[in-house]
């Protein structure tokens, strides 16, 4: 599949029309804000299970009608050897702008973005927006029963409609991956839900599992190594909130002694600051090996992404750019 994709009537009348005609009479949910960095959001409606940003495993199990047929329907027509990671909608008035951001940091998955208005004039604006660098790469406007396809880590927004509109401007979004597409993540993510890590809290206000899992696709797309992917998915899990069901020697069993130590390390050196809300990091122990350090270097640096604080350590900041570069 190129860069985008649009496909028209992308399923039956009657599909659709049911599609429509359940979206139009659902209860939003205000509060969704598409760009957690910006404190702005918009309605939206999980339509699954376990809807997390995230998320990496099937939950096509958790659909009800009408999305349930929607995605067999897709999946076979135009998806096949893909999973489900999320499915929701989300509905726009004028004022209430989308803003810039990227739906995963995984290479190889796909954002569809569907929409649901029988009645829209194009002078009602609401486009779909998709960015490279800071450039428009591809705008589409909201026409019924068309889907629009790009990768999720496209930086991308919906626009609100215009101030003459007089609907809600509603959209159906399926995230989707290939199936087997990173089997050690997988089993990462499942290992983080056995032992509560997506009931927890963390120092940065966010669920536990998402906060290690970003971290995890951050280092991913930058090619690190699976123990250092893993490091960074993991040296939370030291914390007091997990003691007494995370200690070294259960995570050497599960990820292995270097990529344990690693998180090990990484653990020891972090403090946060609700000041700044950020995380600080002290110098990697002298006992580190250079490829430690490196490796160390590299985590710090994804998770200061994370937080939008790695502007302020240009030296890091460059070194950090420059892997995503090689890597893209």
């Amino acid at each position: 599949m190129a860069n985008f994709a649009r496909i028209e009537n992308v399923f039956p009348a009657e599909m659709i029309d049911s599609i429509s005609k359940y979206l139009h009479n659902v209860s939003w949910e205000y509060g969704h804000a598409s760009n957690p960095k910006i404190p702005f959001p918009h309605w939206s409606k999980p339509l699954c299970r376990d809807d997390e940003w995230s998320n990496g495993l099937d939950i096509s199990h958790t659909l009800e009608e009408p999305f349930k047929s929607a995605w067999e329907y897709l999946k076979e027509k135009h998806f096949p050897n893909r999973r489900l990671l999320r499915c929701y909608s989300n509905a726009h008035t004028h004022g209430i702008d989308g803003y810039p951001h990227v739906d995963s940091y995984r290479k190889d998955a796909k954002t569809i973005v569907i929409y649901v208005n029988k009645i829209w004039d194009i002078d009602w604006g609401g486009e779909t927006i998709v960015y490279e660098k800071d450039m428009t790469a591809y705008v589409a406007a909201p026409v019924y029963n068309t889907a629009v396809i790009f990768k999720s880590n496209r930086l991308h927004k919906g626009t609100a409609p215009s101030r003459n509109c007089p609907n809600l401007r509603i959209t159906l979004m399926f995230k989707v991956a290939p199936e087997n597409d990173d089997l050690i993540r997988d089993d990462h993510q499942r290992y983080l839900h056995e032992i509560g890590a997506n009931e927890i809290v963390t120092e940065f206000n966010d669920v536990l599992t998402k906060n290690l899992l970003t971290n995890y696709d951050r280092l991913y797309k930058a090619k690190m190594s699976k123990d250092v992917c893993l490091a960074g998915a993991s040296y939370l899990l030291f914390g007091e909130k997990l003691w007494h069901k995370v200690t070294k020697e259960l995570l050497v069993s599960r990820i292995g002694e270097n990529a344990a130590n690693l998180a090990d390390m990484l653990y020891q050196q972090f403090s946060y600051d609700n000041k700044l809300n950020t995380a600080i990091f002290l110098p990697s122990p002298a006992s580190a090996t250079e490829e430690q350090k490196m490796d160390l270097t590299y985590m710090k640096a994804a998770i200061l992404s994370s937080c939008d604080t790695l502007k302020y350590i240009p030296q890091l900041e460059q070194l950090w750019n420059m892997k995503n570069s090689d890597s893209s």
